[in-house]
This record gives C-alpha cells, sequence and structure tokens, in this order.
C-alpha cells in the first residue's frame, strides 16, 4: 500500500506545478463530501443528511447505514467510529489509495467525508446485502439456501479480489461473511479492505498480512461448506475446546467428512468437488503449515476446480 501512497503523492506534485488534478484526486475541501472518479449522479453532503437513513449494522470500523437519496439514488455510508487520528491530507492519501482499487469483486469506494467531527465513507449499495444473511437468515423470510454452483461462484469471486488486493500491497484482516456483499445476480463483492490504517483500532491479529487474510478465507470457505457461523456448531464431532478450522480437520482425519457438509449440499451430487475446496480451506486454516498458502495459490486452486467440474 506504501507504493500506492508514493504514487499518490507524485502526482500531487503535478498539481502543485500547474497542472490539472487526476480525476481520483479532488482538491481536498474541509468539510466537504468528495466523490472519486467520474460518478454518474453528483450529490453534496447536504443531500446525504436529508436523506433517509437506514441502519445496516455496526462493525469493526464503524456504523453502516443504507441512505437513500431525494432523487432515488440508493448507496451506503460507513460512519467511522472514533479513533481516526490521521490528518486530513493523510486521510485522504489513503482513502484515495483504497479508491483507486478497480476490481469487479470489490465494492467499489465512490468517495468520502472528513471533518474533525465525522469522517464516513461512501460505497454503492448491494441490493442482496451480505453472504452472512444469505446464509443462516434466508429461512426468517422464506428464502432459498445457495447452490453449490452459487457458492462456487461465490468463493472464487472473493479469492479473485483478495488475490488482486494482495497484489497492490492492500489487506483486509477482516476477511468473513459479514463483509462479503452480493448482487442482484449474487456476484461477490469483497468489502472493509485496506481500512486497518485509518484508525487507532486494532484487530485481535495483525492485519497487515497477507497470512491473516488466507486464514480468514478459509473460515469463510469452512462457512460455505458447513453452513455454520462462528462459532456456532451443530452435528460435527465436537470438543468444548475446539473452534470450527480445528473441528473440521478433526472430522477430516477421522473419515466423518458426511458430518461437515450442509443437508443440502450432500443432496446436489457434487461431493468430488466439495471435498478438494475442503482440501483447499483446511490448507488455509493449518496453523503449522509446511508452507503457507498464498491468495495466488488459493484462487488458482479454486479457479481449476471451477473450470474441472463445471457443468
Amino acid at each position: 500500500m506504501d507504493k500506492l501512497w508514493r504514487r499518490i503523492r507524485k502526482r500531487k506534485k503535478t498539481y502543485v506545478n500547474g497542472r490539472d488534478p487526476p480525476p481520483l484526486l479532488p482538491i481536498f475541501g474541509g468539510d466537504k463530501l468528495v466523490l472519486l472518479g467520474n460518478p454518474a449522479k453528483r450529490f453534496d453532503f447536504e443531500d446525504v443528511m436529508r436523506a433517509s437513513k437506514q441502519e445496516l449494522g455496526k462493525g469493526t470500523f464503524g456504523m453502516t447505514y443504507r441512505v437513500d437519496l431525494e432523487d432515488g439514488t440508493t448507496t451506503v455510508i460507513l460512519k467511522m467510529l472514533e479513533g481516526v487520528v490521521l490528518s486530513a491530507e493523510d486521510f485522504r492519501d489513503k482513502v484515495e489509495a483504497i479508491g483507486a482499487m478497480d476490481h469487479e469483486n470489490l465494492l467499489p469506494l465512490r468517495g468520502y467525508f472528513y471533518s474533525n467531527h465525522m469522517k464516513f465513507l461512501l460505497y454503492d449499495y448491494m441490493p442482496r446485502e451480505s453472504l452472512f444473511g444469505r446464509l443462516h437468515t434466508y429461512r426468517r423470510w422464506g428464502g432459498h439456501p445457495l447452490s453449490w454452483e452459487v457458492k462456487l461462484l461465490i468463493a472464487l469471486g472473493a479469492a479473485r479480489a483478495i488475490e488482486y488486493l494482495h497484489a497492490h500491497d492492500i489487506y483486509s484482516g477482516n476477511i468473513k461473511s459479514s463483509n462479503i456483499l452480493l448482487t442482484s445476480s449474487y456476484e461477490a463483492r469483497v468489502s472493509n479492505y485496506g481500512l486497518a490504517p485509518l484508525t487507532s483500532s486494532t484487530l485481535p491479529t495483525d492485519p497487515n498480512t497477507s497470512v491473516e487474510d488466507v486464514f480468514g478465507f478459509g473460515k469463510l470457505l469452512l462457512e460455505l461448506l458447513t453452513g455454520e457461523p462462528q462459532p456456532l456448531l451443530s452435528s460435527m464431532k465436537r470438543d468444548p475446546g475446539l473452534d470450527l478450522p480445528q473441528l473440521v480437520q478433526v472430522n477430516f482425519r477421522d473419515k466423518m467428512i458426511a458430518n461437515i457438509f450442509t443437508w443440502e449440499l450432500m443432496t446436489c451430487h457434487k461431493y468430488e468437488v466439495m471435498v478438494k475446496l475442503l482440501e483447499v480451506a483446511i490448507s488455509c486454516v493449518s496453523l503449522h503449515p509446511h508452507k503457507p498458502l498464498s491468495m495466488s495459490e488459493v484462487w488458482r486452486k479454486i479457479e481449476e476446480l471451477n473450470n474441472t467440474y463445471a457443468r
């Protein structure tokens, strides 16, 4: 990520020398909403404040709200928790490094607001919201479980996005199903990436390593396969001292694989590819691997599974 910040600072010097600023770097206007790129519709801070808002949830970095603007546009703001200790210029540099990320499976950052009293980030609204909701709450409103094919494509899309971030020296440290959002066609959009440097909040483990993201992605794969949110467990052979990754490894080692997958997956007759994806997940969450996997390796393994077993 440092490389991106250096590139951004170089571009800022171009503006100081009298040339036009690049489109991703609008002049920082203090208490103003800054939109990144070339948005189809423009609005300002006052429009956001007048809009109707619905709280979507609280996460590691702040409160998330759905915002319905008066012109019919729906967007999402992440209001940062108290703890942003960066200057306005440093905040801008880091946010716009995140905004420069461009991948079909990333939730794009559309804008930001910085003042002494409030900071928030602006994102697209995803109509199907989070993967967590689709996995664990669909029965409440009469929905259906995600099919194996959709789950595999979600895993592949998320892996592609995380690998892209790592290639640009940006890490999440917060890979989980509630941070994987879904489009209307159930395509994955990874959210909340690169935010740790914006706050003084500390995550339970070092967020600035690819190893932590690989481990988090492995837990995400286990959640897709088992249907179990962390730390809730049901049918698997259990031990009070084991978490989900360890329990899966115990069941896998003891050849109790049928206890691992959801009932819906066991009835879809894709057993061979499910076991292979399970092997990828276990490799990701291994606490003492001979050689830790990179996200590039994980992505390629899932890509190969998708290509080999696609209908």
